[in-house]
């Protein structure tokens, strides 16, 4: 049976909402050059406030860029450095360097935040963002203390390689997933702004979008996470209820198969795959920082 930890709605204590007095502070930041072949790619991370020391990454999905990642690190506990999704778009128009695209941006942000904090207790990686972090983890062998995938590409991939045309697959998704989203349309007005961001900045539909979403949809990390795993690294997943990307059932099922049962699964009731920016994206953040905190003992569902 697929194990997984229903999560209940916290109204009392927020890890994330007790001080609202972060949201009006500003975040700190720093300036990062990503060097790719003849390139130099301008990156901001962006620390939350209040932060002294940074304690754990948070590695966001792609397009969370800019004002996005501002708004998640917002939203943030203070010792939280918040990296943008790598901006993939200065791949290859064909994709065929996706992979390594990302694991060197991985690269590039972990060797900065170490240089000026050290190893930190918590990595969580979001999204596209999970493959790059995993894949990195598995090869320089760095110690972590805990690595919290949240919403997570990678661990689904059969979903997609089954699907003559992997990208429709997604679209079609997307699609799902956005029926759970419409009532926070007239709300949120961040899923408004993360909408119309992406459309503008990545172009779905494009030539170019097929080619690079296509060759990260069908990179399995499996592989990598389960090194981590046997290596004894602390591994949880986040994921809602209603992700239409990457189902957590799915997720569980694989895991399952490939011998990492006592992963955990944490599942946020009522919520779609988000960005974290929103407020759906805010309650996914919110259990990912109660565990980094071990406020989360996984109980399995029989």
């Amino acid at each position: 049976m697929v194990r997984r930890l229903l999560m209940k709605r916290h109204s009392s204590r927020s890890l994330m909402s007790n001080k609202k007095s972060h949201l009006a502070r500003q975040c700190s930041t720093i300036e990062v050059d990503f060097s790719y072949y003849q390139q130099i790619i301008p990156v901001m991370i962006y620390c939350s406030a209040g932060t002294k020391t940074v304690t754990t990454w948070l590695f966001l999905g792609t397009a969370q860029v800019g004002r996005l990642a501002q708004w998640v690190a917002q939203s943030c506990p203070p010792g939280v450095a918040v990296i943008p999704g790598a901006p993939h778009w200065f791949a290859n128009e064909d994709g065929s360097d996706i992979p390594e695209f990302i694991v060197r941006y991985t690269a590039t942000m972990v060797d900065e935040l170490t240089r000026r904090y050290g190893q930190p207790a918590s990595i969580i990686a979001e999204s596209q963002a999970a493959g790059g972090v995993a894949v990195y983890l598995q090869k320089v062998r760095d110690s972590v203390g805990q690595l919290i995938l949240l919403q997570p590409l990678g661990l689904t991939t059969h979903e997609y390689t089954r699907s003559f045309a992997p990208y429709s697959e997604l679209q079609h998704r997307v699609n799902h997933n956005f029926l759970h989203q419409i009532p926070s349309l007239f709300t949120d007005f961040r899923l408004l702004f993360n909408h119309a961001f992406l459309i503008r900045t990545i172009k779905p539909g494009t030539g170019k979008a097929r080619a690079q979403y296509e060759a990260g949809l069908v990179c399995s990390i499996l592989p990598s996470v389960k090194e981590l795993f046997l290596d004894g690294t602390s591994i949880h997943i986040v994921s809602g209820e209603y992700d239409s990307l990457f189902p957590p059932d799915k997720i569980g099922s694989n895991l399952d198969a490939a011998g990492m049962r006592n992963i955990p699964i944490y599942i946020v009731p009522k919520t779609p795959h988000s960005p974290l920016s929103t407020r759906a994206g805010r309650r996914l953040l919110e259990r990912a920082f109660m565990i980094a905190n071990k406020e989360l003992p996984f109980r399995k569902d029989h």
